[in-house]
């Protein structure tokens, strides 16, 4: 499944695969091959292996959408990010905390919430940028929203590191063709996570996963250009579905006490009339009684 390179990684302005289990690669038999029939047995088996791999490529979900070092920034005007919490497919608990300074972190949402809940951190500063940061509390691991941290110390924050070259292996920077594998991803494709259901959002809302396992090594195969990494190619395995926290995020100005609809003011008036007319009906009727 390919997404659609035409997305954009600003957040809007309103707001399985099934395993998280890391698949290992599949390798060539090493032994001898014996001769005659045990060669063409062999053939075969080699061959429908090499057609079922194929044929399970074909299904495999591409992703080519990732956040980077503006993940968020805040629109004019705005000074709260809400973060809707829309599913997981995850062994472990994951945390995810908005970076509000080099040295400040906020808790947000546990991938243990309830499907739905919604969390809104305030008080931010319109015009700057916030990152986040996903921490794996079964292993330990940080992943940042922007993937050239990843590997690197910012303040307080160490984030773990995922070097990633073309061909979805571990590598170096001594290798120009590596770079930070990204973990979090985005789309409008509700059904690219796999955990079934509806989308639960309206229709043309972006949705953001979360990666918590390394990529490198896991995936069949990746694009790095310019030192960042533009494609995931999940393949045959478990790791890449990007779904063990997926959210929607919205902006706003944060106020509490937004202005009424035109519609909702002539309710409120009709309402008001109302009982007016029946406190005078009720005054007529206490007069005529005293009479």
């Amino acid at each position: 499944m390919r997404i659609p390179p035409s997305l954009q990684a600003n957040i809007p302005q309103r707001d399985s695969l099934v395993s998280t289990e890391m698949m290992p690669r599949i390798h060539g038999h090493q032994g001898k091959l014996s001769s005659g029939r045990g060669n063409a047995l062999a053939s075969t088996a080699m061959a429908t292996l090499l057609l079922a791999a194929t044929a399970s490529h074909a299904d495999a979900t591409v992703w080519t959408n990732f956040t980077n070092s503006n993940f968020i920034t805040m629109s004019p005007g705005d000074t709260a990010l809400t973060f809707t919490f829309d599913g997981k497919s995850a062994a472990f608990t994951d945390n995810m905390e908005i970076i509000l300074s080099n040295s400040t972190q906020q808790f947000v949402v546990s991938n243990n919430a309830q499907v739905g809940s919604s969390v809104t951190v305030t008080g931010l500063t319109p015009d700057n940028v916030y990152g986040l940061e996903l921490i794996d509390t079964g292993t330990s691991q940080h992943w940042s929203s922007d993937p050239t941290k990843d590997g690197t110390t910012v303040g307080n924050v160490t984030f773990s590191s995922d070097l990633i070259n073309g061909n979805g292996d571990s590598c170096n920077h001594a290798n120009s063709n590596c770079a930070q594998a990204p973990h979090l991803a985005f789309t409008t494709n509700w059904s690219a996570f796999g955990l079934g259901g509806s989308a639960p959002g309206a229709p043309g809302s972006t949705y953001y996963g979360w990666e918590d396992l390394p990529l490198a090594g896991e995936v069949d195969d990746a694009t790095v250009s310019g030192g960042i990494v533009t494609q995931i190619d999940t393949g045959d395995f478990g790791t890449g579905d990007y779904n063990d926290l997926v959210l929607q995020v919205s902006q706003s100005s944060g106020s509490h006490n937004p202005v009424p609809e035109p519609a909702s003011l002539t309710i409120l008036a009709a309402g008001l009339l109302g009982i007016g007319l029946i406190w005078q009906r009720h005054r007529g009727m206490l007069s005529c009684a005293k009479i």
